[in-house]
């Protein structure tokens, strides 16, 4: 735990075996997935230890985790299938969600919303706000791991295998104009406008033309940077001849 302003640990709580993320309700509270144990811990705000810790599944392998604005905990289980629901402050799973297949990455909208990547068969599950089912799997590319919400709501998804993004809007359907990083056709269109999937089965990630742009720029910062590395190594290299040229203050 870091203080506000901190630049120092003010103290260690310890949680389960291996805990690999943590999600902050409103109110303070913490949660943090222990995957090997098949736990949630849970630590009220200012609190020095955890208060109770939530058994998901020894075998489930729980991982990411999202507490909604309502203060419900959601909880994706990667070889259940599913994600576990946690009511607010409660102490036990009060149902499960079954979504797509090894649910990896979870996150809440301002609206609670709910978004759910299945690594293993390429999909982004949505959970309406309140719902016990899932509404919708939308495709995504290869292998969809890290998800964001963006400030109007949309959805950005990270796709490892596939090196891409898929753009979701907020509405549940991949924002207008998210194509495939080759360039190909978008595999969903918005509500209303009439398109679907694409014929190649393609996924809606960024367009190939808005990835080219990406990479233009990040190709320039790239040079840009590496031409100014060296102009202070040459600078440093005349004004100081008897360091070594990697050496770095």
């Amino acid at each position: 735990m870091v203080p506000p302003g901190g630049v120092w640990t003010e103290r260690a709580i310890q949680a389960g075996p291996y805990p690999v993320e943590v999600a902050l309700a409103k109110d303070g509270t913490a949660y943090a997935t222990n995957e090997y144990e098949g736990t949630v811990t849970v630590v009220a705000a200012g609190s020095p230890s955890p208060s109770h810790t939530i058994t998901v599944g020894a075998k489930d392998h729980p991982h990411g985790i999202a507490a909604a604005p309502d203060g419900t905990v959601y909880v994706a289980n990667i070889l259940r299938n599913d994600v576990a629901v946690i009511e607010p402050g409660g102490a036990t799973v009060a149902r499960r969600i079954p979504v797509g297949a090894a649910p990896q990455e979870v996150v809440a909208t301002p609206d609670s919303a709910v978004y759910v990547t299945n690594s293993a068969d390429n999909t982004v599950s949505v959970i309406p706000p309140g719902a016990t089912a899932a509404a919708a799997a939308i495709p995504t590319s290869e292998d969809p791991g890290r998800i964001a919400v963006r400030a109007d709501g949309s959805v950005v998804v990270v796709n490892r295998g596939g090196r891409s993004l898929t753009l979701i809007a907020a509405a549940g359907a991949p924002a207008p104009g998210a194509g495939t990083p080759d360039g190909g056709e978008p595999s969903a269109e918005s509500p209303g406008s009439g398109g679907g999937s694409s014929a190649g089965g393609t996924t809606g990630g960024v367009s190939g033309l808005g990835l080219t742009a990406i990479a233009a720029g990040a190709a320039a910062l790239l040079l840009g940077g590496a031409g100014a590395l060296i102009a202070v190594l040459r600078r440093r290299r005349r004004g100081k001849a008897e360091l070594p040229a990697w050496t770095f203050n």
